[in-house]
């Protein structure tokens, strides 16, 4: 289990995630969007799409990448969460489920070395909210 550090270093990459998608014409909406069900790091709108974004921030050389830690598990607790999201705040956009992966180097400061953005990620087919 991750300990201060692998906190830390997720809330930097969530925020550096932000920045990315800012960047690439999102416009964020709501960041760690809590409730019973599940947690969402990044909900951005990007034309006619909300996205629902997990951010898994991993170091170089870790032993797998970040997109294989959103188990279908995770994806359930992601959809769940959206859909309350969606009932409390309805948009007229097309929901979409993302995922930011970052790989840092190991020094002691934060450095992102690459960014893969997967659109789409995954669907709510075969999903149950939980």
């Amino acid at each position: 289990m991750g300990g201060k550090g692998s906190v830390r270093q997720g809330r930097q990459g969530e925020e550096y995630a932000a920045c990315f998608l800012k960047e690439h014409g999102y416009r964020i909406l709501a960041s760690n969007f809590c409730t019973k069900q599940g947690e969402i790091d990044l909900i951005a709108e990007n034309g006619e799409y909300l996205a629902f974004i997990e951010v898994k921030t991993r170091k170089i050389g870790a032993l797998s990448p970040g997109y294989q830690a959103v188990s279908k598990g995770k994806q359930g607790r992601i959809y769940a969460a959206a859909m309350e999201f969606i009932y409390r705040f309805p948009l007229d956009l097309q929901p979409r489920f993302d995922v930011l992966c970052l790989e840092t180097s190991c020094e002691s400061e934060f450095r992102v070395v690459s960014t893969e953005y997967y659109e789409n990620a995954f669907t709510t087919e075969g999903l149950k909210c939980l």
